[in-house]
């Protein structure tokens, strides 16, 4: 398990502090939250987007990150399925689906 620890993110008047996040070293980590709690300052902070806003203690470096963000019709032409597939590493329908489960989206999978 990997641990960033002492996160702080502030920027005009919005304010993310997070003490300690336990991770895998490895593989789909999922952040989920409500509309403005600071999911997408958070991923552009790890992804070293964000550096003038943010700090944070982490000795692991990215080598892949994408973003797949809320909107359901991230691409309007793909299903919820076709545009999870398109940001994913593996093409594997299998664990597509796994995703898709996590997500509560199975359902939507089809949906344009």
């Amino acid at each position: 398990m990997e641990e960033i620890s002492d996160f702080i993110f502030d920027k005009d008047g919005f304010k993310l502090q997070l003490k300690s996040v336990q991770h895998p070293s490895s593989g789909v980590i999922l952040v989920n939250g409500a509309s403005g709690a600071g999911k997408t300052s958070f991923m552009r902070s790890l992804a070293g987007l964000e550096t003038k806003h943010s700090s944070f203690n982490w000795s692991y470096k990215f080598n892949n990150l994408s973003f797949h963000f809320q909107d359901i019709k991230v691409f309007g032409g793909l299903s919820v399925f076709e545009n999870l597939d398109l940001v994913s590493h593996k093409s594997d329908q299998d664990y597509l689906m796994f995703l898709l489960n996590e997500l509560n989206l199975a359902d939507k999978k089809d949906q344009r």
